[in-house]
């Protein structure tokens, strides 16, 4: 199978950044699994039941969506007096590690026979048998030479937000 050396390397780089914005995706989501729509907290008599998906506000209602921390309820001790307890609303998000898988670098190494065409293009038959020497005298027999092509994505890191918005909860307690 012949590719193009630069047609190989564009789809190779749209699928990293495909897979990187599929992670993104995912981390989101799973952080605002977090909180819960401010409907659905304080539901009003007559309306109907709430509707809260984390995909909504990912969609367009997100524009009408208001969002708050799920908060869980924890008898504490009272920090004036030990021996007293009180109720404190303390917000999931907090309790939650945030660390999440994403890309660093990408690296991706394709063995081949590399050819020239009459264009002057460099185009690559991976399909070819390939010694394990490089540029043996078996490769010039049919006109390519065996080459391995190393490829490095670096991928930018994840968004800091979902840190900075963790930060601000927790300044309120």
């Amino acid at each position: 199978m012949e590719f193009e050396v630069g047609k190989l390397i564009e789809s190779i780089g749209i699928s990293v950044s495909e897979a990187q914005q599929g992670l993104e995706n995912h981390a989101l989501q799973r952080f605002l699994h977090y909180f819960e729509a401010v409907s659905c907290r304080n539901p009003s008599p007559g309306n109907e039941p709430c509707r809260w998906d984390v995909k909504n506000i990912l969609s367009k209602e997100r524009e009408t969506q208001v969002i708050e921390p799920a908060t869980v309820k924890i008898l504490m001790p009272c920090e004036d007096d030990l021996s007293e307890k009180r109720v404190v609303e303390i917000p999931l998000v907090t309790l939650a590690n945030h660390m999440q898988v994403h890309l660093d670098k990408v690296t991706v190494k394709v063995k081949a026979r590399l050819l020239t065409d009459s264009t002057g293009s460099v185009r690559m038959n991976i399909n070819a048998p390939v010694s394990n020497g490089m540029n043996s005298s078996e490769d010039s027999e049919d006109g390519g030479e065996s080459g391995m092509i190393e490829m490095v994505f670096n991928v930018a890191g994840m968004s800091e937000g979902e840190s900075r918005v963790v930060q601000n909860i927790q300044r309120v307690l």
